[in-house]
């Protein structure tokens, strides 16, 4: 009976979840691991676990990512599954701006699962994003190939989207804006022959945000800001924190730009609120970068040591 009623929650939760009522599915999953409590259903368990990591994935709330995923790991090494675990705890770990921990797991998910591709792959993706934000250009693109070519013989569509997604970011923040404009566009081309509801939903936020961005490096503003707002819409409705964060950081880039610098300032300044709210040291990083910019731009420099200092600290 027991077992019945977790089935049921766990498939409410699917339910919800794909209906982007994301809280709402947590809940669910929640009252499912409860009256899983002293049961010996670990593998039932440990896929809930990963539900509810990737929900919060979604949300951008990463110090819950950890919370669940260290559990999520506890219960894996009864089912042999640890690498999921470890990814999770990876991806959760990048986000915050830890790199070394962030390292640390994603080695283990190569050393445990090197004949395992469905890990392999992501864990080579998530080695070249920690080289990337770490400025190894050199380091980050041999691993991204490395997940390139799993992509060639993968049918899995988010990976492919995040391999192209990875290359495109990549190549536009080292300024060459046509090979990562390729990238992004063909992100755009996967997505169009996709048939799976759920995959639209899931990237079409992100890639639509890394298309604002290269509109902004090729100084096409309306474009832009255009882009950016249709993606802002969705990222308030599905409660994206990261996403929101971004792109209020693209909005006050594209402000500073046209130098409209009364608007800058309030969505550096919001942008960093979300960011320091979900722990997002990148973000971080980026927004007082822009802060700076501005307030040099402006000829206020006391507060561009201020940002600075902050910068390095």
């Amino acid at each position: 009976m027991g077992q019945n009623v977790v089935k049921r929650e766990v498939k409410k939760g699917l339910e919800l979840y794909d209906l982007r009522k994301l809280e709402s599915a947590i809940d669910e999953w929640n009252k499912a691991l409860h009256r899983l409590n002293g049961a010996g259903d670990n593998q039932t368990k440990f896929v809930i676990l990963g539900h509810v990591c990737c929900a919060y994935f979604d949300m951008g709330k990463y110090r819950c990512i950890i919370t669940y995923a260290r559990k999520q790991l506890e219960v894996a090494e009864t089912v042999e599954q640890e690498t999921e675990a470890c990814l999770n705890l990876s991806r959760a770990y990048e986000r915050l701006g830890e790199y070394t921990i962030a390292e640390e797991y994603c080695k283990k998910c190569l050393t445990r699962d090197m004949k395992d591709s469905k890990w392999v792959k992501y864990a080579f993706l998530l080695y070249g994003r920690l080289y990337f934000k770490q400025c190894e250009f050199y380091k980050g693109l041999k691993n991204l190939e490395e997940a390139k070519a799993f992509e060639k013989l993968s049918n899995d569509i988010a990976f492919r989207i995040l391999v192209n997604i990875s290359y495109g970011q990549l190549y536009t923040f080292v300024n060459d804006m046509e090979t990562g404009c390729m990238y992004i566009l063909k992100c755009i081309e996967i997505l169009e022959t996709n048939t799976d509801s759920y995959i639209t939903k899931k990237f079409h936020k992100s890639i639509q945000l890394e298309l604002a961005k290269i509109h902004l490096e090729n100084s096409r503003l309306n474009e832009a800001l255009d882009t950016c707002e249709n993606v802002m819409k969705d990222a308030i409705e599905s409660r994206d924190r990261q996403l929101q964060g971004e792109c209020l950081y693209v909005f006050a880039e594209i402000h500073r730009r046209s130098r409209s610098f009364e608007r800058a300032s309030p969505r550096y300044e919001s942008a960093y609120a979300i960011f320091a709210e979900i722990g997002d040291r990148y973000g971080l990083m980026q927004v007082l970068y822009g802060m700076a910019k501005t307030t040099c731009l402006q000829q206020d420099f006391d507060q561009v040591d201020i940002h600075i200092l902050y910068l390095m600290f």
